[in-house]
């Protein structure tokens, strides 16, 4: 699984459908990894190439059999290699999703956490870095990429609170005495 959650003036943004931040359905180029089978459509998700899923399918396909992220720490010599390749496909795609939102949503810092150990964490996120600021195109201001380090616990934790935010938190709408209105984005395209 691949999520997230959009922080604005301290406040987790939704959406008035709840889509805010669902990466994981993000369309990216194709991966060139032979573990993923080719997209029907001209594009893939960002769920299948930058998810732990797809890690575990990629090590098992290259002969390397784990059940669990955890067990590449410590690296079995076998996996090293495998592991590269989807960290690299990962990075990839990863870094065309970031562009794509900053297009869209100009963000100050985008947070990365997962279930990798630490320090393959730190690896992927730093090779995100590089492929982003080499993919990053003129008249865009690039957010800091930085890794987090709740670990295998973000997700659970960032499932756990949504209740609780959206009974507890207060309404912005309320506090302002804005009145709530739903605008759509509009897009023209030039042409």
């Amino acid at each position: 699984m691949i999520d997230g959650g959009l922080i604005s003036d301290g406040t987790l943004q939704t959406g008035p459908n709840g889509n805010a931040a669902a990466f994981g359905p993000m369309p990216v180029a194709p991966s060139k990894l032979s573990s993923i089978a080719k997209p029907s459509a001209p594009f893939e998700i960002l769920l299948r190439r930058a998810s732990v899923y797809g890690l575990l399918n990629h090590l098992r396909a290259s002969g390397v059999v784990i059940d669990r992220v955890r067990e590449l720490n410590p690296m079995p010599e076998n996996a090293l290699v495998p592991f590269q390749e989807w960290q690299d496909d990962c990075a990839d795609a990863l870094a065309q999703v970031f562009i794509s939102t900053i297009s869209v949503v100009d963000l100050e810092a985008i947070v990365i956490d997962g279930l990798l150990p630490g320090d393959l964490l730190s690896q992927t996120v730093d090779l995100v870095r590089t492929r982003f600021k080499a993919m990053m195109p003129k008249g865009l201001v690039a957010p800091e990429i930085i890794a987090c380090a709740i670990g295998p616990h973000a997700s659970a934790l960032g499932a756990a609170i949504l209740p609780i935010y959206q009974l507890f938190a207060p309404d912005g709408a309320v506090l302002t005495k804005k009145t709530v209105e739903k605008k759509p984005l509009m897009i023209k395209l030039l042409g």
